[in-house]
């Protein structure tokens, strides 16, 4: 029975919350016959002064028209978790808190229009992430900061006509196509519509994206009105945007040194980007797989030109790939790509054997161990090679044996107190490496190793002499030859190079006789120029990119 009146009131409580509505406003229930619904909410009283608090938790449309609202504050809508249209239109508001739209996470439309708004809070739309209509025409917003491009991506109605803008971030058009690089598509669900009309446009290279989107025809970012008109400067006043012409206003331009680069491994490279534009663009170095880059240096040398080179020292594998340069000004932006790749091969040193591991197990009498360079061949010897391998010298001429009855006459009590052992008995027990045997193994050891170095000297030093020899005997009978071959010199010699002295020439002689020239009927070549890449070998040039060279 309890329980029974428990369900009761609760259904009477939820009936009320229901079918109440706040005063000054007119609740509608759009319900459907299996009991669920959607509910709206109109408040349009002239004497409203503050935004209602009692709105129905379930409401999915609320519209403030016409009121004496002047201010949006903080949390005014945090309760209304199912609302998806939002529209406080036409009223006196002139203040938007940043928290205004707290927990509107399912909102789709927030209109705006018609009030006295002149500073809105940008960053307030990340409290809306399926926000996709934002209509603040009839205001008075005067600036749009760049900061606020990350919340407008998602949008795809923005209307900030009758304002008063009169210049736009030049990167906000880099969101749409076809500035943002996305290939253009005609499918009508991508489509951006923009509302700018009606405000003082100051006609520069900053809104150039704009001026140029409002002469294309066939675009994903639709306008409202096609007649935007410039205010200033004075010389294009009233004029439209499609005849406007910006000759101040240069797209920038990119080259670089090579598209292709193959350095050896550890060498030092150096990767140059050239850019035109007006104005003068910035250069932005990155590599493709976005890890960062670093030793940039950029300069102007005069207006509308930059140039920037990034270094790389000590090349490594990783430092292969693709990087890009990147050139950007109010007009515009394009980059350019140089892959790098890294020539060599890793050598890898084997870490040596301990003298543990090379004597494990049963030393075997056909075993050879080669020892390590860092090792001691002596001591892997004697830890190694089984006694019974080692042949013993002949020994020297021995003396007399001694007898025990000699050897005990010599020794003081002392020593008579332990039984001095024999030698037979000593080696039977305590067997050990006979040190004539030993010093044997030893200089065998080093006379091979110094059979080897000499081998090797030989190697190296015979051809150098066989060379000087050669040259000599060629100089010798150069200079026999010297008149004869003359002449014939003359007739086949690629490059005939001059004697310069140090007499005082004419005064009609020009300076270009002092450099070398080549003997065609082809225009004189200057051939004392080289390439000012050593480290880093081009083996691929675009039409776009250019090699470099000092004289």
């Amino acid at each position: 029975m309890r329980r029974f009146l428990y369900v009761h009131v609760l259904l009477c409580c939820l009936r009320t919350a229901h079918s109440f509505c706040p005063s000054q406003c007119t609740c509608v229930f759009h319900g459907g016959t299996d009991g669920t619904g959607t509910r709206s909410v109109l408040c349009n009283d002239p004497d409203m002064s503050d935004i209602p608090v009692n709105v129905p938790v379930d409401t999915v449309k609320l519209r403030v028209e016409k009121t004496a609202v002047r201010r949006i504050p903080t949390e005014a809508f945090y309760y209304l978790a199912e609302l998806r249209y939002l529209w406080i239109t036409y009223n006196s508001v002139t203040s938007v808190d940043t928290a205004s739209f707290y927990n509107l996470k399912v909102l789709h439309e927030l209109r705006m229009d018609g009030n006295m708004i002149s500073l809105f809070p940008w960053e307030s739309l990340r409290e809306m992430p399926r926000l996709k209509t934002l209509d603040l025409h009839n205001n008075r917003i005067t600036n749009v900061p760049v900061e606020a491009i990350p919340y407008i991506l998602n949008i795809t109605y923005l209307d900030l006509s009758s304002n008063k803008l009169a210049t736009l971030p030049a990167d906000l058009m880099d969101i749409w196509p076809p500035f943002n690089g996305v290939p253009v598509s005609a499918n009508a669900s991508q489509k951006v519509v923009l509302g700018l009309q009606d405000n003082p446009w100051f006609c520069d290279c900053k809104i150039s994206k704009l001026i140029e989107i409002s002469k294309m025809t066939d675009t994903p970012v639709v306008l409202m009105d096609l007649f935007l008109t410039c205010s200033g400067p004075e010389n294009l006043a009233g004029v439209l945007f499609q005849r406007a012409e910006l000759d101040n206003c240069v797209k920038p331009s990119v080259m670089t040194s090579a598209t292709k680069i193959t350095s050896p491994l550890g060498s030092n490279v150096l990767l140059r980007c050239d850019a035109t534009g007006f104005p003068t663009p910035a250069l932005y170095w990155a590599k493709t797989d976005g890890s960062p880059v670093n030793n940039t240096v950029q300069e102007s040398p005069a207006d509308g030109v930059r140039w920037s080179i990034m270094s790389l020292h000590g090349i490594v594998f990783k430092d292969a790939g693709n990087y890009s340069c990147k050139a950007k000004n109010v007009a515009g932006s394009i980059e350019a790509t140089i892959s790098l790749s890294v020539a060599g091969t890793i050598s890898t040193t084997m870490p040596p054997l301990s003298s543990s591991s090379v004597g494990t197990g049963p030393p075997s009498q056909n075993t050879t161990v080669t020892p390590p360079v860092d090792v001691p061949s002596s001591t892997l010897l004697t830890s190694t090679v089984p006694l019974r391998t080692l042949t013993t010298p002949t020994p020297p001429p021995k003396k007399a044996r001694p007898t025990q009855s000699n050897i005990m006459q010599k020794t003081t009590p002392k020593q008579r107190k332990k039984p001095m052992k024999t030698i037979e008995e000593a080696a039977e027990k305590d067997p050990v490496i006979d040190p004539y045997t030993l010093g044997n193994v030893e200089d065998s050891g080093q006379n091979q190793l110094f059979m080897i170095m000499s081998g090797i000297a030989c190697a190296l030093v015979l051809p150098l002499i066989a060379l000087l020899i050669y040259k000599i005997l060629a100089l010798y009978c150069k200079g026999q030859n010297v008149n004869t071959d003359e002449e014939e010199l003359e007739k086949e010699s690629y490059v005939k190079f001059e004697t310069i002295s140090m007499k005082q020439r004419a005064m009609n002689s020009h300076p270009a006789e002092l450099w070398a020239r080549r003997q065609t009927q082809e225009s004189e070549r200057m051939l004392l120029c080289s390439r000012s890449s050593i480290d880093s070998q081009m083996t691929y040039k675009s039409d776009s990119s250019r090699s470099e060279y000092l004289c």
